[in-house]
């Protein structure tokens, strides 16, 4: 059994008793994605879909893989588990928070929280909303921190990382008031 397979069935074995999906291929294109992106520890479609063991052409699992990330899925089903669970693994350790934002298509912009894991952010939270490059307003970072507070495991110590443009006082109360 090579390592591709092993993963393959460890991820979609956890998947179907996390996750309840409406439709198992679901899961199994999700299998196959987080399988994609741990083996060749690339983000790309392209990538991801090589490495999958399966007799189905790479480019076919590709366009699977693709008609999945354009599907309107339920964030709070399908992609919260996978926080919760990184959360919870990490706990032991000081959680590590970074908050940033970015330009995301045309006339869009993503706040978004990572946790910091082996010099990495992995997303746990995000906002997207029509907006300009610039700073977000206060309100904006209390939502998506709002999407993150309930992640996190009882009793973590929480460290959260963020530039001057996540100074306000607004926030700062907000944190002061729901973190204690």
């Amino acid at each position: 059994m090579t390592d591709r397979y092993r993963v393959y069935t460890k991820v979609k074995k956890t998947l179907k008793q996390m996750m309840k999906l409406d439709h198992q291929g679901q899961v199994v294109t999700l299998a196959m994605m987080i399988t994609g992106i741990v083996i060749s520890r690339k983000a790309q479609l392209s990538v991801m879909s090589s490495e999958i063991p399966t007799e189905t052409k790479e480019k076919s699992v590709e366009m699977r893989m693709r008609r999945w990330v354009k599907d309107e899925l339920e964030v709070e089903a399908v992609y919260m588990p996978f926080a919760r669970q990184i959360l919870e693994t990490l706990c032991h350790l000081p959680l590590v928070l970074v908050m940033d934002g970015s330009q995301a298509g045309r006339g869009c912009m993503v706040l978004m929280v990572g946790v910091l894991y082996q010099k990495r952010a992995l997303p746990i939270a995000w906002l997207v909303y029509k907006g300009k490059k610039g700073h977000a307003s206060a309100e904006r970072h209390i939502q998506v921190l709002e999407k993150v507070q309930p992640l996190l495991p009882e009793g973590s110590e929480v460290v959260l990382l963020g530039d001057a443009e996540y100074d306000t006082t607004k926030m700062l109360l907000w944190m002061e008031k729901n973190t204690t």
